[in-house]
């Protein structure tokens, strides 16, 4: 656009090519006084006026300012003078001068609102950095190695030193690792003992999902696709990835095929029979699934969506048709008084409590427990504004990558990796608001 406009700028003062500019005809060397005096006369008259008005101007300016330095009876006025504001206004609104270099996290710690809007309930984190992490409990070590009971690590000189990327813990409690290094699955029990272990057909591995009768693993960088096995390690299913215009930031099973999210905003199934798209991540494995998205953006606290899907998007050309779409629950917004950086994790239990995850800025991972759907549609048709949560404060990852930093089991505890010089470890935390709970079943 802007070399259109210069385009037609320069066919306005410049002539047409082939044209020639008109002359000015100059009279003779009498008549030459008689024109500079018509031209340079009024030219002068003008500036001087000009200028004579700008004075004037900054004569009343620089008065104006004075008069209200001083402000009614001698005293500071609002916003001027000491710089305090009038407390006790009613509807006043403090002006507050904008940082010279804010990231994103601070705005959204600094000038979130307590202001609940229509059909939305608030949960409060608290103080969390004020609290000690939560140490949890030691559930198993394994050895660094590629024997039964160990799991692989690789720490190269130059790029990622990493140990097994993903994690995941089935309906059972069995716990299922990825251990990517060595391109297999290790299976636990459900108390951290060794089951089993079987090979992975893909090169780098990064993320794995379960459910009671499948486990399905991510290639997203070199193979490129998604492979489903059973629990005994029998490959039921290749899925090759499709193009993605955002990076794959993991994988799910719901409504009987894998899943891959991308971008943290949508996911898309890998069912070969019919390609499909959905909104956020499912929330839980199933038929009936919940599919929630979250969101951090500047000037607000973290937002929780929530949308009940009987039937995903179906893609058809290249173009997206709704399915059956229908919000089944109030909006959530976690207010929190520390700094966050960005979200780590989503997902919801068997009782139908939803988890999030945010990194703080300060340091540490804070987990936000928040009640079943059924909990929070009571607050909302009782005109609540805000619904009781649980918020637990983890330690921050040190050493190898793991890549998420925790996982939050169907029983609603929260199972957190540790890299160590003795291996890999496996930490359980609980919530408080666990206890009493009965489970939710679809």
């Amino acid at each position: 656009m802007q070399s259109m406009f210069r385009a037609e700028r320069r066919s306005l003062s410049t002539a047409p090519p082939g044209e020639a500019q008109p002359a000015v005809a100059l009279p003779g060397w009498g008549g030459a006084v008689g024109y500079l005096r018509a031209r340079v006369r009024p030219t002068f008259l003008a500036a001087a006026a000009a200028i004579g008005a700008a004075c004037l101007i900054a004569l009343l300016l620089a008065a104006g300012q004075a008069a209200a330095a001083s402000g009614p009876a001698g005293g500071p006025s609002r916003g001027h003078g000491t710089g305090q504001e009038t407390a006790g206004a009613a509807g006043a609104t403090d002006a507050v001068a904008a940082p010279e270099a804010e990231s994103p996290s601070q705005v959204a710690s600094d000038t979130s609102t307590d202001i609940p809007q229509p059909g939305e309930l608030i949960c409060d984190m608290g103080p969390v950095t004020e609290s000690t992490p939560q140490t949890g409990s030691l559930l198993v070590t394994l050895p660094w190695g590629s024997g039964r009971g160990q799991v692989g690590c690789i720490t190269p000189q130059e790029g990622l030193a990493r140990g097994p990327e993903a994690l995941a813990i089935a309906p059972d409690g069995r716990i299922v690792v990825l251990d990517s290094v060595n391109q297999r699955i290790v299976i636990l029990s459900a108390r951290g003992g060794w089951e089993t272990a079987f090979p992975v057909p893909l090169a780098e591995p990064r993320f794995i999902a379960v459910d009671e009768s499948s486990i399905v693993v991510l290639d997203a960088d070199t193979d490129r696709r998604a492979v489903t096995l059973d629990w005994s390690g029998r490959v039921t299913q290749k899925s090759p990835l499709p193009l993605l215009d955002s990076p794959a930031t993991g994988v799910f099973l719901a409504e009987g095929c894998a899943w891959v999210e991308v971008g943290h905003a949508r996911s898309i199934s890998l069912n070969p029979k019919e390609a499909r798209s959905n909104e956020g991540r499912p929330l839980r494995a199933g038929q009936t699934v919940t599919w929630g998205k979250a969101r951090l953006t500047p000037g607000s606290d973290p937002q929780l969506t929530f949308v009940e899907s009987a039937m995903s998007n179906t893609i058809k050309s290249s173009l997206a048709t709704s399915g059956i779409r229908r919000e089944t629950r109030p909006a959530l917004r976690l207010r929190t008084r520390d700094r966050v950086d960005h979200m780590v994790g989503l997902a919801e239990d068997a009782r139908g409590a939803t988890c999030v995850g945010v990194r703080l800025a300060e340091g540490g991972i804070a987990v936000t427990r928040i009640p079943g759907p059924e909990t929070q549609k009571r607050a909302a048709d009782a005109e609540a504004t805000t619904a009781s949560c649980d918020t637990i404060l983890l330690p921050e990852p040190l050493g190898l990558y793991l890549g998420v930093p925790y996982t939050t089991a169907p029983d609603g505890r929260i199972f957190r990796p540790e890299a160590g010089d003795a291996g890999y470890s496996l930490w359980v935390h609980s919530f408080a608001s666990l206890e009493g709970e009965t489970e939710v079943t679809r």
